[in-house]
């Protein structure tokens, strides 16, 4: 069943997913061994920080001016939470937002450097892994769903 919430569908793209799983993964091994002191650890934190962002704060409005990017990357938006991004693209005629990554810990944000999360990401989308185009990512985001 999709997950839905402020009216709108929410998405995933694969490459997002399977942060998403390693992280929670990594959260329930944290949390068997100290289930007490897991949550202040920082990957439950972060985890938390996702969770909240994409089911509360991005359906509440996903077109908000500090999520707009400019550029080659005008068509998606971004989320900035410490030195994480999530980015993600949306369409108010459906309803629909598409979830599609999150940089790793090997890519937080530092301007100008190869591995800052707007380049890896600018590159990812040249590469059409996250597509551009609309329908494709649509179509990526239902096909994982249903394999997964």
């Amino acid at each position: 069943m999709p997950v839905i919430r402020n009216g709108w569908r929410l998405l995933e793209y694969p490459a997002l997913t399977a942060s998403l799983d390693r992280l929670a993964d990594s959260v329930r091994r944290l949390r068997a061994a100290d289930p007490v002191d897991y949550v202040h650890h920082p990957n439950a934190k972060l985890l938390g920080r996702l969770l909240t962002i994409m089911l509360v704060e991005v359906p509440a409005d996903p077109n908000r001016a500090d999520y707009r990017l400019k550029g080659p990357l005008s068509p998606w938006r971004r989320v900035a939470t410490g030195r994480w991004r999530l980015f993600f693209r949306f369409d108010s005629s459906s309803r629909i937002i598409a979830y599609c990554w999150l940089n790793g810990a090997d890519g937080l944000r530092k301007d100008g450097d190869a591995g800052d999360p707007y380049a890896v990401f600018g590159r990812m989308v040249a590469r059409g892994t996250p597509p551009e185009d609309w329908p494709a990512l649509l179509r990526a985001c239902r096909d994982a769903a249903r394999e997964g």
